[in-house]
């Protein structure tokens, strides 16, 4: 057993998203914040200091914990600006969590606020382990536009969330590069307000956990993640080729995408990324 000690700062940000920049509040000037990773039995002590101008509290979704570190109004007292506040918990539990505000809620997790925490199991073997967290934001958070792309053809802007993969946009996401034979896990996490159906070209997820708790393993093309939920998918490296992996609401399809590459086709990869979006723009 060991400690785990980790620093956060809540602060105000202007935060990149690639095709758009918005107004925010993050963990440590990023979103999402910094990944709070552990082993299954460490104890785990979480500082956070708030450097912005109203209160906040800080909530370990899905963790087990003991009361008084639940970061709710019915635990503790508002963390005051330029006060600091520490939460531990043992982890007994090994899988995927988040932690975000649970004070002015949908304004500070809309700004971003929030993140992944990771709880490795010893005995887990894969080839990559990837963290995706699902996250929307208002329209009017928004305060410039990348002017190198047309965003009326590339979403709904009818729409008035900008939902975003790990704080980006397609193309600014970076590729998922594999090598035949590989195993790889994925950690969906949705802390926005709609479920998303993920969906893999090419391959099929079989999902192992869902909030942290380990189930009987189910084939999925498209698995759809809910508000609050984490779940964890792994698939096989078995079809060497140039891939997608995507939100499936049509209207997401574009910039909620992340280019799932094999070693040796990066070059046409490279080309049909850019045919792509000379033809979108």
């Amino acid at each position: 057993m060991a400690i785990k000690e980790f620093h956060l700062s809540c602060e105000p940000t202007v935060i990149d998203c690639g095709t758009f920049t918005m107004k925010g509040m993050t963990y440590n000037g990023t979103m999402p914040g910094p990944e709070i990773r552990a082993n299954l039995g460490d104890i785990v002590r979480i500082t956070l200091t708030n450097n912005l101008d109203e209160p906040t509290m800080l909530h370990l979704h899905g963790v087990k914990i003991i009361n008084g570190f639940d970061g709710t109004y019915l635990q503790q007292e508002p963390i005051m600006p330029g006060d600091s506040f520490t939460y531990e918990f043992h982890a007994r539990q090994a899988g995927t969590f988040m932690y975000h505000s649970h004070f002015n809620s949908e304004e500070q997790i809309e700004s971003g606020m929030f993140g992944m925490l990771i709880i490795d199991d010893p005995n887990d073997r894969v080839h990559q382990d990837v963290s995706i967290m699902i996250s929307g934001h208002p329209m009017d958070y928004v305060i410039s536009w990348n002017p190198d792309f047309d965003m009326e053809n590339m979403m709904d802007m009818d729409n008035m969330n900008m939902y975003v993969l790990n704080g980006k946009q397609f193309p600014f996401l970076p590729r998922l590069l594999l090598k035949p034979g590989e195993l790889i896990r994925i950690r969906f996490a949705n802390i926005s307000d709609m479920a998303h159906p993920m969906h893999i070209h090419g391959h099929t997820f079989y999902q192992i956990m869902q909030d942290a708790n380990p189930i009987r393993p189910i084939p999925y093309v498209t698995i759809d993640v809910a508000p609050g939920q984490t779940k964890d998918v792994i698939f096989e490296a078995n079809n060497p080729g140039a891939w997608m992996l995507h939100c499936h609401i049509n209207d997401h399809a574009m910039s909620m995408m992340i280019e799932v590459i094999y070693e040796g086709y990066e070059e046409l990869a490279d080309q049909a990324r850019k045919n792509h979006l000379n033809m979108m723009m």
